[in-house]
């Protein structure tokens, strides 16, 4: 929805919720890589 990211708060509010799913994502990637590296 590119038109809502150009309201202000609407567009911080869409840019924090990327941000997470971004970094929840690499930690599901990055966490079974240590864990068989430990094994």
């Amino acid at each position: 929805m590119p038109g809502l990211r150009r309201i202000p708060l609407l567009g911080w509010l869409f840019k924090a919720n990327f941000k997470s799913v971004v970094k929840s994502e690499l930690l599901i990637f990055i966490t079974p890589t240590v864990m068989k590296a430990e094994s």
